[in-house]
């Protein structure tokens, strides 16, 4: 019989569980503001698989008040003066399979009037979440639909990596943020592990390459690599959240959209604006930031002259590329400026239209051709450099 892990929500909310939400807020705040301003989109859906009760007794607000709380302030500034037939729709879906928390969660929300109908409804549900997922994929499969899933689950026993795959099988209208505590996943891969454990492990790459990892953060980038070679067509990302020296969990982002990506990485940037890898707990302090010397300072740099030395690059696939090692485009634009006032960068462009003086077009295009507007080519002298 496999083993079953089972971790119990605490009744206060603590500082690495804010971390979690802060996140999950910031993200939503960005998401929302794009989506609702799509000029497509009609019905936007959220849903919250392992809600809780919401609120915990230090006050603290769980993610179905943050979700709320976002939701309100983004109808608000974006969509309440817009005419009617323009204005999208935000539904909210609150699961979890403790009838309690779910009743909990509804008297909360009601006597706190925290939701207003004219923004959308709000749908409870007490159910094991895996039972909802065809549902979910359904509702946003819909023509005109988008949908955001939070998985925040209270154990292993039931999620599998397939589900994922399944959520994001929609059209490309879903996105998933789910939190898995590593430090668990971690211990275990060098030890007995657990079947349960074994088998999420299995599903996303070889098992034995995850074992014998000489820490934590280096068994969940191998995790995350499992993960997008088995979700190949989808942009994968990790948000880490250490609450002491051995509990380090994780966030892992989904998205089959680029801008997504590129915003779920400006929320991971405003919480560790040193290294947009994670947050920490230390010293018993609220500090943001992580770790220093994980990161190298000269990392993205390094990335981008091997990229850029083997081939001319169009600008599109320079913005791809520096979301996908992490970072955001004004890293990569300080890097490009300096070697372009230092002669060891050409900017060439590619049509009849004159290029702006420092402009390298690194951001979202809708149109193919846009993301070719300019090539970058580095001199041979920077070329040899590199090579030395």
């Amino acid at each position: 019989m496999a083993e079953r892990i089972a971790f119990k929500k605490d009744s206060n909310l603590e500082d690495h569980s804010k971390a979690k939400v802060n996140l999950l807020g910031i993200y939503l705040n960005l998401y929302l503001s794009i989506i609702a301003n799509d000029g497509y989109t009609q019905k936007i859906n959220l849903f919250d698989m392992f809600c809780g009760a919401g609120l915990y007794k230090n006050g603290g607000k769980g993610s179905p008040l943050v979700i709320l709380s976002i939701v309100k302030s983004v109808y608000e500034k974006i969509i309440k003066d817009k005419p009617l037939h323009k204005q999208a729709k935000i539904d909210c879906y609150f699961n979890d399979i403790n009838s309690e928390s779910v009743d909990n969660l509804k008297k909360t929300i009601d006597s706190e009037q925290l939701h207003d109908t004219q923004i959308g409804n709000i749908n409870y549900s007490v159910s094991d979440y895996k039972n909802k997922l065809d549902n979910i994929k359904t509702i946003i499969s819909k023509r005109n639909n988008k949908g955001f899933i939070f998985i925040d689950p209270c154990g292993y026993k039931d999620f599998s990596v397939y589900d994922i795959k399944k959520l994001m099988d929609c059209n490309g209208h879903a996105e998933v943020l789910l939190w898995l505590p590593t430090q668990f996943m971690y211990r275990f891969s060098d030890k007995g592990t657990p079947e349960v454990l074994t088998k999420i492990l299995e599903e996303t790459t070889n098992f034995s390459n995850l074992k014998h990892t000489d820490n934590i953060y280096t068994f969940i980038d191998r995790f995350k690599d499992g993960l997008r070679n088995k979700l190949e067509n989808y942009y994968v990302d990790t948000f880490t959240i250490k609450k002491e020296a051995n509990t380090v969990f994780c966030l892992f982002f989904f998205t089959s959209h680029i801008r997504g990506f590129e915003k779920m990485l400006e929320a991971k940037w405003k919480l560790d604006a040193e290294n947009g890898k994670g947050w920490s707990y230390e010293n018993n302090s609220n500090q943001i930031g992580l770790f220093s010397g994980l990161v190298e300072k000269n990392e993205l740099e390094e990335k981008l002259k091997k990229f850029l030395s083997n081939n001319n690059r169009y600008n599109g696939e320079v913005f791809e590329f520096v979301l996908k090692n992490g970072y955001l485009t004004k890293h990569a634009v300080e890097i490009l400026k300096n070697w372009k006032n230092t002669n060891r960068l050409e900017v060439i462009e590619t049509s009849t239209h004159k290029i702006k003086k420092n402009a390298f077009y690194l951001k979202y295009y809708k149109e193919e051709s846009e993301n070719k507007k300019v090539y970058f080519k580095l001199n041979k002298d920077e070329n040899k450099n590199r090579m030395d």
